[in-house]
């Protein structure tokens, strides 16, 4: 159900992609599950709508990110829930981070190797 819920989002990046190809070596698929287990080299202790699913990914987020507890709350305070959700807000936040952490770093890639579709984007998430 929350797959289908994203794909007029995931279909506006696909065509947008087609449109600027330039623009393919920039933009990059991840996954907020990769980078949390990425970040603390394990599964999370709980599923993504458990209550303490919330604290324990801002804990986590604050360990590499100091501000990461500044950045939610303005996240929250700016934005009612029914435009953005805690959870989605904490696995945006994991995103910025992996990535600002991976500055230093190169990226894992699932799969390994590049696979690209029958339009020429990759098919690789980065984490």
């Amino acid at each position: 159900m929350q797959s289908w819920g994203i794909v007029p989002k995931i279909r506006e990046v696909d065509e947008f992609l087609r449109a600027n190809t330039n623009m393919q070596k920039n933009i990059k698929e991840s996954h907020p599950e990769l980078c949390f287990w990425s970040l603390v080299g394990k599964p999370m202790n709980y599923s993504k709508k458990e209550k303490q699913e919330f604290q324990e990914r801002l804990d986590i987020l604050k360990c590499k990110y100091p501000a990461s507890e500044d950045v939610v709350d303005y996240a929250l305070k700016s934005y009612l829930r029914r435009q953005v959700q805690k959870d989605d807000i904490v696995d945006a936040l994991c995103l910025a981070v992996s990535a600002l952490i991976a500055q230093d770093r190169s990226f894992r890639k699932i799969p390994n190797t590049v696979e690209v579709d029958e339009k020429g984007i990759v098919m690789q998430m980065l984490y």
